[in-house]
Formats: structure tokens, sequence, C-alpha cells
């Protein structure tokens, strides 16, 4: 599935899917079976591989997916995927802190274009250097990636809540947009390496943290993104769609961004 932005439906109720198909004879006819909140209906893939439909408005809500990659010429099934989308009430999707991608594949930031120059911030508050992002910004960045629980550029507060508004105010600043790596809040298995914050302040789990950071956070206008995943095994990503999920049923506004190392899997971790 590769639309609707930020698993947030429009009022037409558009989807669409991104259909890979390598090992496929291009003269195969695809389609693809969906049913969007109880709604079902049969959408052709045209040349591009792009199955895309209307299925009208929905109340507001988590609205439950299934789309079904079907082989018409051969009669069988070939993929199954399952997730959920988001029907919400009207929003000012044109607010200043409202970030989207357009036809172009534009970074669009209130509504303007935004090309996002940036680096990866590491060990800024470790080395005590109360100039490095004055220097970021004079060396000609606008953007930052960090892990925001370990990189407090504001100070540690009283409450998360003021620890991270404080963390984008200081990047405000300078005119420096942020991109939240969120990336080891992901649920894994028990068993598995620890990753992430479990406890902070008054809350007591991975989800509690995560709901609170993003909903701190999501109409700041220092916020570009949040990053959920980084070289990941494929086996980690219901986990990881799991949280991109969490995420945008609480932020209507910013998009997640993931990343792989591996060409092969860049189907898997598009979706």
């Amino acid at each position: 599935m590769t639309g609707p932005q930020k698993l947030t439906l429009n009022k037409k109720g558009e989807v669409s899917w991104k259909c890979f198909t390598p090992t496929l004879s291009r003269k195969t006819e695809l389609a693809v079976e969906a049913t969007v909140g109880g709604r079902k209906k049969r959408i052709p893939v045209d040349s591009d591989g792009v199955a895309r439909a209307e299925f009208g408005q929905f109340k507001q809500g988590k609205i439950p997916v299934e789309a079904k990659l079907l082989d018409l010429t051969g009669k069988r099934i070939l993929a199954v995927d399952r997730g959920n989308l988001f029907s919400r009430p009207k929003e000012d999707y044109s607010a200043p802190h409202n970030v989207e991608i357009d036809e172009f594949g534009r970074v669009m930031v209130g509504g303007k274009p935004f090309m996002p120059i940036g680096l990866f911030a590491a060990m800024i508050v470790e080395m005590k250097d109360t100039t490095a992002l004055k220097k970021i910004k004079e060396a000609g960045f606008n953007t930052l990636l960090s892990i925001g629980y370990v990189n407090p550029y504001g100070g540690i507060k009283d409450t998360p809540e003021q620890t991270l508004r404080a963390l984008c105010n200081e990047l405000q600043k300078y005119d420096l947009k942020y991109i939240f790596s969120i990336k080891n809040q992901i649920e894994l298995p028990k068993g598995t390496k620890p990753r992430g914050r479990y406890k902070w302040g008054k809350y007591t789990n991975k989800k509690q943290i995560t709901d609170m950071t993003v909903k701190t956070l999501r109409n700041h206008p220092a916020m570009l993104a949040w990053y959920v995943s980084d070289e990941n095994a494929l086996g980690e990503i219901p986990a990881i769609r799991a949280l991109r999920e969490r995420i945008s049923m609480n932020d209507p506004y910013h998009p997640v961004l993931t990343l792989t190392d591996k060409v092969g899997n860049f189907q898997h971790f598009a979706n």
C-alpha cells in the first residue's frame, strides 16, 4: 500500500498499491482485490504496476484494510497484505507544521517546497558542545536526524514533555528541522536484545512513551518526520509497521521514513 500519505484517508477514500511482480510475464493480467472498512472492490493493475481506487468517506477512526494481489491469467492469489488507515475529522493541512510529499516527490512544509539538507547528529550533548547547532546551521544544513531520547539539545527538564519541547525549541532557534529517530521503540519478541526507552517520568512502557512523544511534538514547527527503522531485518517489518501505524494514528501531519541497506529488501520496506 503506497497511499494515502500518513495513512490518512481523504474525503474520497483514495487508496493505492504498487505491485512488484518481477518474475511474471508482462502479459499477465493482475488485479488487487481490496476490502477497506468493509467495502470491497476489484481494481485492475495498470502498466506501471499501480492499482488505485476510491472507497468513499468513512466515520472517524481506524479503518482496516486487506488487499489481495490476483493473477487473473493464472487464477491464483499472489500475495495478501493487511494494515490500517485512519479517517479523521477535518484538519487544517495547510498549517505551518504540516509536511507532505507532493506529486513531484518534493517535500512540502506548510504548502511550500522544502529541500532537506541534513546530517545525522550524535554526541553533541555528550561532548557538551553548546555551539554545535549554530555551526551546523552556518555550514549550510537545515535538518538534523538523531535519537531524540538521548539527544536533549534543550537540556533535561522536569517532565518528558518539557524535555522534548525544549529539544525542538532549541532547533527552532537556528531554523533547523528535525527528523526524530524513534526507531528503537518497536516492540520486539521476548528474548530479543532490548532497545528503546521503556520508562520515563510517569510513563512505564514503550507504547506510552511513543504516544506521549508523538502527541507532544506533532504540532511543533521544527518537526519534519519520524524515522522508524534503520537497516532492520525483514523479520522485524511487522513490528515496524505497528510502530508506523501507532505514529500515524496520533500524528496526521508528519510522514515516516525508513531505510534499508539491501537492494533486494527495498520493496518490502517501501510497503
